[in-house]
């Protein structure tokens, strides 16, 4: 019973992550596209209090505010899918959820037990930050979550799904690297 509830949250949470944005143009405005041409070429991205560099064949895409009333998309949140072409890929490819925590709301620390096979990482130097984190699968599929900040500044909170039917990525991948180093306030 405690598996399966684990794994019902972790599918809403993946699914609350990418909500849909609906058919505003605010949205569709957040979009950002990468072309094949672009290989070496990030892209910036702005969800409006935090943005990162999608790497070329990523597409980035705003999440809606689960809490607004008005589909208003979130400003701390940023979805970035490898291959994506909708927000709704991130089903079925490999993807990067980074959620951004200002001073005044502090981040829950997150834990391997919520989990299976969670296994403690080393921490990495990337961007000028430590990040702390695991691995471990959810619903079968091996995912990584990172993290870093003290509470009473800035914090980070990264969830990769490594690997779906459309595809996997690693934590070694030169493009991830990038993109996690480049995560910063606009």
């Amino acid at each position: 019973m405690k598996k399966l509830f684990a794994l019902v949250l972790a599918a809403l949470m993946c699914v609350s992550l990418v909500a849909c944005g609906g058919d505003g143009e605010k949205g569709q405005d957040k979009e950002q596209t990468q072309a094949p041409t672009e290989a070496a070429k990030a892209e910036p991205f702005d969800a409006g209090n935090v943005m990162v560099d999608v790497a070329a064949g990523w597409k980035a895409f705003a999440v809606a505010d689960v809490f607004a009333e008005d589909n208003a998309m979130d400003p701390n949140k940023i979805s970035v899918i490898k291959g994506g072409e909708s927000d709704w890929d991130s089903l079925t490819k490999p993807n990067m959820n980074i959620l951004y925590y200002p001073p005044e709301t502090d981040l829950m620390t997150p834990s391997g037990e919520w989990y299976d096979d969670s296994v403690d990482l080393a921490p990495m130097e990337l961007g000028g930050r430590t990040w702390n984190g695991f691995t471990a699968t959810s619903l079968g599929m091996p995912l990584a979550v990172l993290w870093t900040g003290e509470s009473g500044g800035d914090q980070f909170q990264i969830n990769i799904c490594l690997e779906l039917e459309g595809g996997s990525v690693s934590l070694e991948d030169a493009d991830i690297q990038a993109m996690i180093a480049s995560i910063r306030l606009p």
